[in-house]
Order: structure tokens, then sequence, then C-alpha cells
């Protein structure tokens, strides 16, 4: 390990620290450090589910700005159940007509970033376009307002105008070329409000960040600023693979998976003990999940992040978990088992189905890769299916593989 390495891990620990301030500071302020930074803080996102369901709980004068931000941050990260949910809307709908100067003084909402990042999540959540529509106008309005305001920091008109783009504004051109901003737009991108960089753009933010976390003084910084940086990271080393050089796309973790044949080749299965007073072994690959376990050995010495069946934000009765999650590449990879009974164009059929589920309005993902184990080895349908899997909205890869042929217990 490095020198290097080792003063940046430090200061990944001060920031974490410097982070946490933010707990004594508010629930909305809380909230935020849950979505946005969930490694800085012990017990995420449990907390986050209760600071919801006690701010679900206010009404009339006892609601306040921060407790519909609570929500709102509570929703994006799928934790509300349907009558927080329903506080949350009616909580939305008070806010933004509340007036955002008093006897000519503004009111805490121009100074308060956090807490309106966290009301425009909520409404994105929501999905319901009026209420978008006049949240967005809403934010506007505080954004210029808020600009008139001196002295305001670069970070905090960088999160209003975040909050805009969550719900559909455009993407404001000086935040996308400030260079003092590269650790928000590196954590607003891990979370999936700004657009992916290009790979030059990517790599020159993470150069900016690590200089920004070298050349800071930890314990003078802005604890929002200090999560934001936290987060940015963080994404820079889950987004970096552990075991391969430069950085991987959903593509190269294709090119990873079309390799699963040739490690095959050693797949143990074996007639007889091959050490003294050994058992022969033969690992079975019964179904999906003995398929799921085997992509996460292959993948997981690669991403930092891989989570196995991650809990995304419920549709109705549906809860929707994909099999395997890259959150620092917004991918997921979905399993599926093609058992001898099973049409292949029935498989299409249950893809389309998660795709539609899987990227709602919300998503932290964008981009499906189907890894289809087909237990039938039926090669000649392999080509059509794949094909017809890559034409569904967000898949942007199908690998098909066969069971190998010299497997007693199916070909002798």
């Amino acid at each position: 390990m490095s020198v290097s390495s080792v003063l940046l891990g430090d200061v990944r620990t001060e920031l974490q620290r410097r982070s946490r301030a933010l707990v004594d500071q508010g629930e909305a302020a809380r909230g935020f450090l849950e979505w946005i930074a969930p490694t800085a803080v012990e017990g995420a996102p449990s907390g986050l589910r209760q600071s919801a369901a006690r701010a679900s709980a206010l009404s009339g004068a006892q609601r306040t700005v921060g407790s519909v931000a609570t929500m709102g941050f509570a929703a994006v990260s799928g934790v509300l159940d349907a009558p927080q949910t329903d506080a949350l809307r009616s909580g939305v709908a008070w806010i933004i007509g509340r007036k955002l100067r008093v006897a000519d003084a503004p009111t805490a909402l121009l100074t308060d970033p956090v807490s309106v990042l966290g009301i425009a999540l909520g409404a994105r959540a929501l999905a319901d376009p009026p209420l978008v529509e006049q949240t967005l106008a809403w934010i506007r309005h505080i954004g210029e307002a808020s600009a008139q305001l001196s002295g305001a920091p670069e970070w905090r008109r960088a999160l209003l105008a975040v909050a805009a783009v969550a719900l559909g504004g455009a993407f404001d051109e000086p935040l996308a070329r400030n260079a003092d901003l590269a650790d928000v737009r590196l954590a607003l991108m891990a979370r999936g409000l700004l657009p992916t960089p290009t790979h030059e753009a990517f790599e020159a933010d993470a150069a900016r960040v690590i200089e920004q976390v070298r050349a800071s003084e930890v314990e003078t910084l802005n604890p929002v600023r200090a999560a934001a940086r936290t987060a940015a990271l963080e994404w820079i080393f889950s987004n970096a693979p552990i075991a391969v050089p430069g950085r991987m796309n959903a593509s190269d973790i294709g090119r990873v998976l079309r390799r699963v044949p040739a490690g095959l080749r050693m797949w143990t299965w074996e007639k007889k003990g091959r050490a003294r007073n050994a058992l022969p072994r033969q690992w079975h690959v019964d179904h999906e999940y003995h398929v799921q376990n085997m992509l996460h050995v292959m993948l997981a010495p690669l991403f930092a992040d891989l989570i196995p069946e991650e809990n995304l934000r419920s549709i109705g009765q549906k809860h929707p978990r994909p099999d395997l999650c890259i959150p620092s590449l917004r991918v997921v990879i979905e399993v599926k088992f093609i058992r001898d009974s099973t049409p292949f164009a029935k498989v299409i059929e249950e893809v389309a189905a998660d795709s539609s589920l899987y990227f709602g309005n919300g998503s932290p993902y964008e981009d499906m890769i189907v890894f289809a184990w087909d237990e039938s080895r039926r090669d000649q349908e392999h080509d059509a299916f794949a094909r017809g899997v890559r034409s569904l909205p967000h898949v942007v890869d199908a690998i098909v593989v066969s069971r190998p042929g010299s497997w007693e217990s199916k070909d002798m």
C-alpha cells in the first residue's frame, strides 16, 4: 500500500466524520447525508426511515420545510410506505405555495438548498406531472431570488440548479464548467441526477476531487460540502475496478461475462476425488440462484459496490429487486435460467417486464445486462434471443451461455 493511498484513506475518514455534523443540524440535513453519502452515517437507511415516519405524522402548523424535505429524501431512497407517500404529496403541494419573502426579508428557503433539493426529489419520486411542473416553476423562482443574495457560495447555487434538473430542467452550463464544483458534480452524478460524463470529463473531475481532498482543511469545510465530497470520493473508488487497471463501463462487463464459458472449463465435476481420501465434488448449477452466485464470484473482485438483489422503489404492490447491481456504473445484471421446457419468447417477456419495473422514474439505474443460462443447450436459439432482448429499452447487452455439454449427469 502506498503512502498516498494511506493519506487518502485518512482524509476519507475525516470527511465522513465532518459530514456527520449534519446529523445534529435537523432531520432534513440528516436525510441529505443518508441519501448522498450513506457510508458516512451508521444505520442508514433505517435512520432515514424513522425520520420520515416522524415527518409524515406532522400536519398543520407542525409541518415544516425540513419535514417535507426529509420525506423527499426518504422517497427517492425507497423507504416511504403508501400513507407516508400521501403525506409527502400533501407536503409538497403545501410548500410550493409558500412565499419566499416576508416583509421584504428572505425566508430560510432562499438559503437552504438542501431542503429545496429534498423537496424536488420528493416531487420527482411522486411522478405526478402537474405537481412536478409546479414544483419546477417554484424552484426556478427560488434560484432567481437566491442569485440576488450576495455572498452565496457556488456549491449552494449548484444544489439549487440540480434540484431543477431533477425535475426536468435544463443542465446549467456554468455548473458543468466550474472546476471547483467537481466534487458536487460527481456526487450528484453518483445519485443519478446529472448526466454521465464522457470518459475524459470523468477523469478530469476525478483528478480535481483528489486534489481537493489532499489540499483542503477538512475541519473548516461546510458539512454539506464534506458530504458531497465524501460521496464523490466513494464513487471514484468504486468506479475503478479493484483488479483491473483503468475504468470499466457496461460494455466491458458484457465482455467479461462472455468469458464465462472459458472459465467453466475448470468447473469442478469429478468422478472421483483428486486428492487422497477426498470425496468427488460436482458443482451443480441447478437454478437461477446458482448462476447469480457464479456471477457474484466473478464480479465482486472487480467492483467494490456490487450489490446482490437490491430492493428498488416499490411500484404499487410490486417490489422490484434486480439480481445484481453496480451503482457506480448504474447497471443492473438480470439472470435468467432457461430450462428444457422454457420457451425463449417467455424469457423475453420476463426481461421486458423487468425493464419496465427497474427503470421507472427516480431509478438510480440506467442500463441492464441480461445473462441467460441455457440448461437446455438450444444453441440455435441464442442469436435470435440475444437480438430480441437487446432491442428492449435499457438493455445494453445480452449474453447466453449453455450448460457445459460434458457433464456426466446430463449427457452420459
